[in-house]
């Protein structure tokens, strides 16, 4: 699921009341209020079904996004019966990775030769851990160097990153001294 973001705008959502929404949408009746994501989703659904949307490949009338037919527009298919064709059209295609010859993956990537081959989930993050490590990448709060795939850049600037666990452990102490910060507020006024 997505993290919501700090409402830095001071957005607060007309249907349920929030402030925090990973994603804010302008509401259909009034054009000066917002709904944060959650609400939008739900209207979404709602219209959805009066509108009768049905899949065209298994019949059913609820999913949580629709996406229009490959090859007839005006019809629809649900997430599921979507990836599912997604992966059969991959495999009728021949395509496969060009590092290990898969020719099944949960996602594929374009290969970084950039000569129009694929590459499959595992061996891009493969690659990404690679490329990290011949960088010389360590983190700028404890040092670590290839022990994590996923980086994230320092405030600091430059070319200083912390490691994924660094980042949420600074997160997480943010978080708490802000909640701390209001928890005083509200107990002295």
């Amino acid at each position: 699921m997505k993290r919501a973001r700090d409402n830095l705008m001071g957005r607060v959502c007309s249907d349920c009341g929030s402030k925090k929404s990973w994603d804010w949408h302008r509401h259909p009746n009034d054009k000066e209020a917002f709904s944060c994501a959650h609400c939008y989703r739900i209207r979404s659904l709602e219209r959805d079904k009066v509108l009768g949307k049905t899949c065209r490949h298994c019949g059913t009338q609820e999913t949580r996004r629709w996406l229009h037919h490959p090859d007839t527009p005006e019809a629809y298919l649900c997430v599921l019966c979507h990836d599912v064709e997604k992966i059969g059209r991959d495999m009728l295609a021949g395509r496969s990775c060009r590092d290990c010859d898969s020719k099944k993956t949960s996602k594929w990537y374009m290969h970084p030769s950039n000569d129009g081959t694929s590459q499959c989930h595992k061996c891009y993050h493969r690659h990404h851990v690679q490329r990290t490590i011949l960088s010389g990448r360590r983190c700028h709060e404890c040092g670590r160097g290839a022990g994590t795939p996923q980086w994230l850049r320092h405030p600091s600037g430059g070319d200083a990153y912390w490691c994924n666990a660094c980042w949420k452990r600074n997160y997480r102490a943010k978080k708490r001294a802000a909640s701390l910060a209001t928890k005083e507020s509200t107990s002295q006024g």
